[in-house]
C-alpha cells in the first residue's frame, strides 16, 4: 500500500513540475520559435485544455478497463510527451507534445487517484488523497524556480 501510494505521489508531483516548469522558458520558447503572444499562452494553456477533455472520459475508462492499467499507461505518455517536449524542432511538435502531456495528466488525475481511493478504501476520509494534492502542490510551487536554474545552468533544451 505504501509504495502504491509514494508512486502516485511521485506521479502527480513531477506532472506538476512538467506542466508548470515550462512558464519560466516561455521568453526563451518565444524566440527560438518567433512566437506571437497568443501561441506562447497556447503552450501554457494546451496541457490544462487537454486535462479538461479527458478527465471525465479517463474517469469511465478506468472503470472499464481499469484505474491501474490506465495510470500507468498514462505515467508512460507523458514521459513520451516530456520527451518530446525536450526534443521539439517546431512549435507545432511542442505544441503537440504540451498537449499529449496533458491527456495523461488528466488520467493521472483521475484514474491515478480513483486507484489509489480504491486501494485506501478502508480508510476514512482516505488521507492519501489528501496527500496527493500536498505532493501536486509541491511540484506547482517547485517547477517554475526549478526549470529556471536549469535551463540558466544546462540549456533550455535541458528541461523543455
Amino acid at each position: 500500500m505504501r509504495r502504491l501510494s509514494i508512486s502516485v505521489y511521485v506521479l502527480v508531483a513531477l506532472a506538476e513540475l512538467i506542466h508548470w516548469a515550462i512558464v519560466p522558458l516561455i521568453p526563451d520558447f518565444a524566440a527560438r520559435f518567433s512566437l506571437s503572444d497568443v501561441e506562447s499562452g497556447a503552450l501554457i494553456a494546451a496541457t490544462g485544455l487537454a486535462t479538461l477533455v479527458v478527465s471525465l472520459p479517463a474517469g469511465l475508462l478506468a472503470d472499464r478497463l481499469g484505474a491501474r492499467r490506465l495510470t500507468l499507461l498514462a505515467g508512460w505518455t507523458m514521459a513520451a510527451a516530456a520527451f518530446g517536449q525536450a526534443l521539439a524542432p517546431t512549435y507545432a511538435v511542442l505544441l503537440g507534445s504540451r498537449v499529449v502531456f496533458g491527456l495523461g495528466f488528466g488520467i493521472v488525475w483521475t484514474a491515478g487517484l480513483a486507484w489509489l481511493s480504491a486501494a485506501t478504501a478502508g480508510d476514512r476520509p482516505p488521507p492519501a488523497l489528501g496527500t496527493t494534492v500536498t505532493t501536486a502542490g509541491v511540484g506547482i510551487v517547485v517547477a517554475p524556480g526549478f526549470a529556471g536554474l536549469v535551463a540558466h545552468r544546462l540549456g533550455l533544451a535541458a528541461l523543455s
